[in-house]
């Protein structure tokens, strides 16, 4: 009832030839290696990851510290120290708080956050720290910031600013030119 229709056999050299050979596949290896070995470097470097973690740390670390100020029903503060290119979360009194669980934690256990100590910002300065002309922003026991401001980082050129929104506390990071 049914006829089945067959493929026309294929002829010649191409009949055998169903894949690539190994050399094919290992010239095309190669030539992906060397032009990822010229692109890639160019489009990221580690000074570029390096500040970005530095930026993504601030972000954390403001929102722990806003976290925190609501979870204890304490005032909490982000310090920074912009001469050292470190911060610090403190207590109303400007007694940092303890954090041994953080990695890279200071020696003490206190909850600072030090550039120049911690390989992960190697190179990563604290370039500028504004909060209605004070280096700090305080939560309050609702969460509720002190003021608006920012935080910049830098490394190699390349500049971040970290705003934190009046009332609410938004943080945004973006891209600044470098000055």
């Amino acid at each position: 009832m049914f006829s089945r229709i067959q493929p026309a056999p294929l002829q010649g050299r191409s009949a055998a030839r169903q894949g690539f050979t190994l050399v094919e596949v290992i010239v095309v290896i190669a030539l992906m290696g060397i032009a990822s070995a010229m692109v890639i470097p160019q489009m990221l470097t580690s000074g570029t990851l390096t500040t970005q973690a530095a930026g993504r740390t601030i972000i954390a670390d403001l929102l722990y510290a806003q976290n925190d100020a609501v979870a204890r029903q304490q005032t909490r503060r982000v310090v920074f120290d912009l001469d050292n290119d470190n911060y610090r979360i403190t207590d109303a009194e400007g007694n940092t708080i303890a954090a041994n669980w953080r990695v890279g934690a200071s020696v003490s256990g206190d909850y600072i956050v030090d550039f120049r100590g911690d390989s992960r910002f190697r190179g990563v300065d604290l370039v500028a720290a504004n909060f209605n002309d004070e280096l700090y922003i305080e939560y309050n026991d609702m969460g509720e910031p002190s003021t608006d401001g920012y935080v910049e980082v830098r490394n190699h050129g390349l500049r971040y600013r970290i705003n934190v929104g009046a009332m609410t506390g938004r943080v945004t990071i973006a891209q600044v030119a470098d000055e």
